[in-house]
């Protein structure tokens, strides 16, 4: 690809044609970073940068995303009207700022991975708003919904329904576990319902049907007009209150006691970390009794782990709810840090009950019969 196709940022240029920007959203893990990380294999789209936008003080998504060369992979953390409104702004300017200077090499398309509790009309405000920001322009809205959790998840949070709404383009995935008959039709039913939120929007089955690239990453431009009304007012409710939401980053700042994990009263981010590599009997006890007991509220679980019989082999796991998809056993560490790490977001679920669970780990390789018992 030469550098007048990739469009590269250097000087002038990226004046001449702004940098597009397309934003991934969907709810927690309907497989954003899954994805995200198959499509930017893809050799043509390694002149791609990511941000990655993660809830919490500690993140794994950017760890996780491998591309076809060394590839420039932002993170950004925290409350998420601070990160959305302000660092994702100020990573993209920065990112166009160093990519002119040469201090990063040149790019000629950008992608935002939204957390999944991610409101969009705020990142969409961030690009499209009176204080856009300059050298770029959004190229479109792609969301992702999980065909099993899809419909449950769509009754119970407002979040996830506007980021339908907002979007140019409708992933489903997980629809290779819905296989018997009736659940097809029920899947068919949640088509219909998506429709419903969003008739404007092309929806493609990421199983049924080979995700590209250039599906993702060739939407020509955001056109507000084609939106419905609801994602018109999403929008002034963000222009109306953008000093506001302004305010409120300004004073996380000032305020020590500001928790970066809480989203609204009852979500809740917590980070568990350990420096020493876990017993792999002790780890699945205390997993599968969380689930049982508890994983109606287990909204997300996402976790690089380090287990007793090959700790240099890391197994990525992650689940929604009592969803799990099969642990993976890396090859390697994809960073310097080996600690075992996993995120954990939890709807009404106080942190020191979720630790109470993972307390076993000790006990049970101390006494693994007995525990087992």
């Amino acid at each position: 690809m030469t550098a007048a196709h990739r469009g590269e940022l250097n000087g002038e240029r990226v004046t001449a044609k702004a940098v597009p920007v397309t934003i991934l959203t969907g709810f927690l893990g309907v497989g954003k970073t899954t994805l995200l990380r198959e499509i930017l294999r893809d050799p043509d789209f390694a002149d791609t940068a990511v941000i990655v936008n993660e809830f919490g003080e500690i993140g794994l998504d950017h760890e996780l995303i491998d591309t076809a060369d060394e590839g420039l992979i932002e993170a950004t953390s925290g409350c998420l009207y601070c990160t959305v409104q302000g660092d994702v702004r100020r990573t993209v300017a920065s990112l166009i700022d160093r990519a002119r200077s040469g201090a990063v090499r040149s790019f000629s398309r950008i992608v935002v991975e939204t957390t999944g509790l991610a409101d969009p009309a705020p990142v969409l405000h961030t690009f499209i708003g009176g204080a856009g920001i300059s050298g770029v322009r959004l190229a479109g809205v792609v969301t992702l919904v999980d065909a099993v959790n899809g419909d449950a998840t769509l009754n119970r949070f407002e979040e996830a329904r506007r980021q339908v709404g907002c979007s140019d383009l409708v992933v489903l995935t997980k629809t290779d576990l819905v296989a018997d008959p009736a659940s097809r039709r029920d899947l068919a039913a949640f088509r219909a319902r998506i429709k419903t939120l969003n008739s404007t929007a092309r929806t493609i089955d990421a199983h049924a049907e080979r995700v590209t690239a250039n599906d993702l990453l060739s939407l020509p431009s955001y056109d507000l007009a084609s939106k419905n009304a609801d994602v018109l007012g999403w929008l002034r409710y963000e222009a109306a209150t953008s000093t506001e939401h302004a305010e409120h980053h300004h004073d996380h700042h000032q305020d020590n006691a500001h928790n970066p994990n809480r989203h609204g009263e009852d979500i809740e981010a917590f980070c568990f970390a350990f420096d020493t590599p876990l017993s792999a009997k002790g780890f699945n006890f205390a997993l599968n009794l969380l689930l049982e007991y508890q994983g109606e509220r287990l909204l997300r679980f996402k976790g690089l782990i380090a287990l007793d019989d090959a700790p240099d082999r890391p197994v990525l796991l992650h689940g929604v709810q009592h969803i799990f998809s099969p642990a993976i056993r890396l090859d390697a560490w994809p960073s310097h840090d080996r600690r075992t790490r996993f995120v954990v977001i939890a709807k009404g679920l106080p942190q020191e009950e979720i630790r109470g669970f993972f307390s076993m780990f000790e006990a049970v390789k101390a006494r693994p019969d007995e525990m087992a018992q």
